[in-house]
């Protein structure tokens, strides 16, 4: 069970809640993600939601959380589905909004398996659905006595879970497109992959980044300062914010950013200060 979980300030503003039927399909999908794992799964089955979102609310039916979950289900806010004959559902927006969970407990429930799949009989493809929460998203095909067996080994055969984005790796690639003169960081550097992590747990670091090493691109200061490379941009939150700032900008007439009017001699404690982050 998460401990906590991100409420986009969006929210509000959002179509889809807005164009909820009601106030409790509303309140329900705000708190759904409370009840997901990691990977943003769930058991699709009444009593289970009720348990881990309403477990105070005796005046919470089944009636309603069917009624929710179809609504979200026919505007593609979930996705049902089986494996091994278990119900469940994913949101195919949960990392969006939730970004990195990778620190959470491994998930319990299953990744989804493909929802649609060749028809073995006229070769058309073909899916089966439900409405109602206890009803599944299922494959539909004929599984003969002889399959019995090989249906024992499908936990075995299951595709593993989506991995996370590799935020480093896009940021990387933007760095040595960007400044090409400048060190190229290693694929596999493990410290910068986690400075990157951190980083982009903040919505307003994975909103801005390109915009920062954009202007920074632009900077003679920073393109000729020994200490400005990627890992001095993802050290902390000072540094890349004020890149996105214009701290380092060119004034205007061709000469070099400073920070104050003191003397060309200071050029070296400037830099000093602009590596400490000061």
């Amino acid at each position: 069970m998460p401990t906590w979980r991100k409420l986009h300030t969006k929210t509000p503003e959002s179509l889809d809640i807005n164009d909820m039927p009601d106030d409790f399909t509303r309140l329900f999908w705000v708190m759904l993600p409370l009840a997901l794992c990691r990977e943003g799964r769930g058991v699709n089955h009444a009593a289970w939601l009720k348990s881990r979102v309403f477990p105070l609310r005796f005046d919470v039916t089944e009636d309603m959380i069917n009624a929710a979950f179809d609504w979200y289900a026919s505007h593609g806010m979930i996705v049902r589905y089986t494996v091994n004959k278990r119900s469940y559902f994913y949101v195919p927006t949960f990392h969006k909004y939730q970004g990195n969970t990778s620190k959470e407990a491994e998930s319990n429930y299953p990744p989804p398996t493909d929802h649609i799949v060749p028809n073995a009989d006229n070769g058309q493809e073909s899916v089966q659905s439900g409405s109602g929460v206890g009803q599944e998203l299922v494959q539909s095909r004929s599984v003969s006595d002889a399959d019995a067996d090989a249906d024992a080994d499908a936990d075995a055969d299951a595709p593993a879970p989506e991995a996370q984005p590799d935020h480093y790796q896009a940021i990387r690639s933007e760095w040595i497109i960007l400044f090409p003169d400048k060190p190229k960081p290693r694929q596999d550097n493990k410290t910068l992959s986690g400075k990157a992590r951190t980083r982009m747990r903040s919505d307003h670091f994975c909103d801005n980044w390109h915009r920062a090493l954009d202007r920074a691109s632009r900077s003679s200061f920073l393109l000729e300062g020994g200490f400005f490379d990627l890992g001095w941009f993802l050290k902390n939150d000072d540094n890349w914010q004020k890149c996105l700032n214009g701290n380092y900008d060119d004034k205007k007439g061709g000469a070099r950013a400073s920070p104050t009017n003191e003397p060309a001699g200071f050029a070296g404690i400037r830099e000093w200060m602009a590596e400490e982050g000061i």
